[in-house]
């Protein structure tokens, strides 16, 4: 009895172990499409030539040190936050980021349940922005 105990164990936390080795990917599938997790290089060219809104989800603390370009503030910690996010466009791309990453990236989940086409999450977010060298404000 002791050793099947000892097996169950084993194999609960291998179980545990590999399900927690895919935590990030580059795409999401929360939705009929998928969310689109992408890197510094890319998020500036989006933001740069596309027709979509910038989002910071940071607390208006986070965003005193600097913000990526002319943002949309909407603090993910906001009571409204949900309500917000449901103001904008859906005609309209979304690029998200916050401090790294995790918080942009329940947003766009968000989003994406809620029908939004073309959602974008920036990997990394803010600190891997600055650590890249990229332009803030």
């Amino acid at each position: 009895m002791k050793r099947i105990l000892n097996d169950l164990l084993s194999i609960c936390a291998i179980l545990i172990i590999f399900s927690g080795c895919n935590i990030k990917s580059t795409e999401s599938n929360y939705s009929d499409e998928k969310i689109k997790n992408v890197d510094q290089a890319t998020f500036l060219k989006l933001i740069s030539e596309g027709d979509g809104i910038l989002v910071d989800v940071r607390t208006q603390e986070e965003i005193s040190n600097g913000v990526i370009a002319e943002p949309l503030k909407i603090d993910f910690l906001s009571k409204d936050f949900y309500e917000k996010l449901n103001e904008l466009p859906k005609d309209k791309e979304i690029y998200l980021y916050c401090a790294v990453g995790a918080r942009s990236a329940k947003a766009a989940e968000y989003l994406k349940e809620k029908g939004y086409p073309k959602v974008y999450n920036l990997e990394g977010g803010y600190v891997e922005w600055v650590k890249n060298g990229y332009t803030v404000k």
